[in-house]
Formats: C-alpha cells, structure tokens, sequence
C-alpha cells in the first residue's frame, strides 16, 4: 500500500509539482497501483535530504552500513536500482574512495608494490642470516658438546637450514584478499 503523491509533498514539505518531476526524471517511483512508497519520505531523492542523511545518529548509521552492503550484493545481482538507492550506493563508494585517498596520502596506507619491496627485503635478510647461522654456532656448539668435528657440524647445520628455506619455496607475490 503506498501514499498519493500530494500526501507525499505534504509529509517531505514540498511542492507536489517537485514530488512529480523526480518521477519523470526517475528520481522517484511509483509503486504498481501509482502511489508512491511511505518509506521513501526522507530518502536522499532530492538535495535536501542529503543534509538531514548527513546528520544521522550512531545507530541509524550502522543501519545505514548494513543496508547500503545487502545493497552493494544485490547491485551484482539486480542492476536495476532505484534513484535513492543508486545515488546512497554512488555516496557510499565516493566516500570510501576519498577515505582510501586520505589514508594514502597521510600515510596510514602504501601501495602494494611497495609493501612486497620492503617484505621481500625483510624475509631476504632473514634468509641471508639464516645461511650464516652454522658458521658461527658450529663451532660453539663443537666446543660445548665436546664434538671434534666442527666442519661436519657446520656443514649438516647448513644442510638442514638449506633443506628448511626450499621446503618454505621462492618468494612469490602476496595475494590479496578482499
């Protein structure tokens, strides 16, 4: 059951004349039997409202988060949305865009190619102290385990080490989740 068009001006407090240009221009719709939805009273179908959208409380914003992601699913789904959902859709995107945007720019995230550079340098590192760990312990090891033969000592250290760094693999890009 919906509401007449003038009862619609009447309760967003404007002209029943704007009420039907949104409907010529798509903006709004009618439901099959020509009323219009109550629940779209408020909606950010024309400019006014957006700044009252803007002044949402907590919870209606986590509402607001909730409805806008069944949205984003249903937007694979459904490509045929209405004016107030495609243009909550569209705020939505353009605002975690600017958020991606910011955090870039402050600092607080880098690009990927540069996170692979500095993790490939890091674990390169700890591979390369890896390697020339037994050189340094076999003989300390020899000496306090009363073992005559250090080379051997190093030698199977490295093996193990060399062994354990190929059972890890070549370093490969990291994937991303979504």
């Amino acid at each position: 059951m919906g509401i007449s068009i003038r009862e619609f001006g009447r309760r967003e407090r404007c002209d029943e004349s704007t009420v039907r240009r949104a409907i010529r221009e798509g903006r709004l719709s009618r439901l099959p039997n020509g009323k219009l939805d109550a629940a779209l009273v408020g909606s950010p179908w024309r400019p006014a409202n957006f700044e009252r959208a803007a002044a949402l409380t907590v919870e209606e914003s986590e509402a607001m988060k909730a409805a806008l992601d069944e949205l984003d699913g249903a937007l694979d789904d459904e490509p045929s949305l209405s004016y107030a959902d495609a243009v909550r859709l569209k705020t939505v995107y353009a605002a975690r865009l600017a958020r991606l945007e910011y955090e870039l720019r402050s600092g607080a995230l880098i690009e990927l190619d540069e996170a692979e550079q500095v993790l490939f340098s890091a674990f390169r590192n700890v591979r390369d102290a890896l390697l020339a760990w037994p050189s340094r312990v076999a003989p300390l090891l020899a000496a306090d385990l009363d073992y005559d033969d250090a080379e051997r000592l190093q030698a199977t250290l490295y093996e193990r080490i060399h062994a354990l760094l190929i059972d890890l693999g070549e370093p490969t890009s990291f994937a991303v989740s979504a």
